[in-house]
């Protein structure tokens, strides 16, 4: 801990802003935030990646390894062991050891809660200031039915960035680490993302302004692009649901001081890179000395392969180029890497084996819950593949809709055609919801058990 104080007598220390905005591609981004975009790159020098590939398939699966560090796989199964806080401890509680404040700002209040990241009984986080308890109590304001997501009369975005100035400019002198997180704007709707504009534009001109980014690193991120909407389940969709913004901002003397870590930085942007890397570099601003020239220099240009932890490379270090999904720990229905084929939905039977697949293994896992009610095949909408080295297909990915809810599904299964018969296709992760269930599944009520894929699919009888 004193390590990390002393810097805040010297001139160079450095603070950190991570500011997340749910379900943002970098094509999006460019799409709807272009003011934002051009103050980043021409006012601030950001470093913008093009090669940003997420882990999973929603919020939480991309945030847990960026905060944590582990997968989300990895972070239900040690929960459930609550050894969680022991073997992936998040970010924040580790900056909090080394002498920074913690801060967490975001704009849904039950979101975080939900995932059982507040473990106190006050249902805070183990930071120093936390804004869950001023966002519960303004949740009787928000308007449901607001496409901006508001607060009483002010639009939530406007909440986060004045929380951003408010903190950035009590803690000026002081070490601390502030992570925020916007949902309510852009979480459904792709064409909202035009609304942040304005309000992300004026919050970085307003800490340059101020000076508030002299000793700060900044991260602009995202999860994912959207997932739950049409345009989703185009060709273009699928691989932007699969490639959320970032956005880096070092001071100047941070570049002039750490030149190899920032040519890295540099080239990195342009190669595949994960949540897990973030995390990774998160962990390099605790030990600056770790991001020397001299130490940078002389590290090995190596990624190991990796069946567990330690997948995640900073970005301060040289990413080699050759770089695959499986070195980042990506998993293979989500590498950008592929190359799918569409498939003729009424031609390939390959499609319709892979759905009745699907609706047997759906059946299965609500036939547990009698509150549910059983899900028949609506239509199948599309089906694509993913070729082998060899020339034969690989994987196979279907979307389809069932009933009751016009629930809209898609599954990714592994194809081996020398199995035993019944077995030449082998799930691939989760069955995903596409769309939104809303009030579907308001039966299952708060309950802790249903969770995650349950609670998407379940349509209440």
């Amino acid at each position: 801990m004193q390590a990390a104080l002393s810097r805040t007598t010297g001139s160079e220390f450095l603070s950190l802003i991570s500011l997340g905005i749910d379900s943002v591609s970098l094509a999006n981004f460019q799409r709807h935030l272009p003011k934002t975009r051009d103050f980043l790159l021409h006012n601030l020098s950001a470093i913008e990646f093009t090669g940003l590939n997420k882990v999973g398939r929603g919020t939480i699966e991309n945030l847990i390894p960026m905060l944590s560090g582990c997968s989300f796989s990895e972070w239900e199964k040690l929960f459930l062991e609550n050894q969680s806080e022991i073997k992936c401890q998040l970010i924040w509680n580790k900056f909090e050891k080394m002498g920074y404040r913690t801060v967490v700002s975001e704009d849904l209040y039950w979101f975080l809660a939900y995932q059982n990241l507040r473990r106190n009984q006050s249902g805070t986080l183990d930071v120093t200031y936390d804004n869950f308890p001023h966002i519960h109590a303004q949740s009787t304001g928000v308007n449901p039915n607001s496409k901006f997501g508001c607060f009483e009369h002010q639009f939530s975005i406007r909440v986060l960035t004045d929380r951003v100035v408010q903190v950035a400019s009590k803690l000026q002198r002081k070490l601390y680490y502030h992570h925020v997180w916007s949902e309510l704007t852009t979480h459904n709707v792709l064409e909202f993302a035009k609304y942040l504009d304005d309000p992300i534009q004026e919050l970085l001109n307003e800490l340059k302004v101020k000076k508030l980014l002299n000793n700060t690193l900044l991260i602009l991120t995202s999860d994912h692009g959207i997932i739950s909407s049409d345009y989703s389940r185009t060709p273009e969709g699928l691989i932007e649901a699969r490639m959320p913004f970032l956005y880096v901002i070092v001071p100047d003397w941070f570049r002039r001081k750490f030149r190899v870590a920032m040519a890295n930085l540099e080239r990195n942007s342009k190669g595949l890179t994960t949540h897990h890397d973030i995390h990774e570099t998160l962990k390099g601003i605790l030990n600056l000395s770790s991001i020397e020239d001299n130490v940078i220099a002389h590290a090995k240009d190596s990624s190991p392969r990796n069946s567990g932890r330690g997948r995640g490379r900073s970005l301060f270090s040289k990413i080699p180029l050759n770089r695959t999904c499986e070195d980042a720990g990506v998993p293979e229905e989500y590498c950008i890497c592929y190359a799918w084929e569409q498939l003729q939905v009424q031609k390939d039977l390959r499609i319709v084996k892979a759905v009745s697949y699907a609706l047997t293994i759906m059946d299965y896992k609500l036939y547990r819950h009698n509150k549910c009610s059983r899900l028949d095949l609506w239509k199948i909408l599309s089906g694509r593949v993913k070729k082998n080295t060899d020339g034969k297909a690989g994987m196979i990915e279907v979307t389809f809709q069932t009933i009751p809810g016009h629930g809209i599904f898609s599954a990714a299964f592994k194809i081996n055609p020398n199995a035993p018969q019944g077995e030449e296709m082998k799930l691939v992760g989760e069955i995903e919801r596409q769309n939104l269930y809303k009030e579907q599944s308001a039966c299952l009520g708060e309950e802790a058990k249903y969770t995650g894929w349950i609670r998407s699919a379940c349509y209440c009888q």
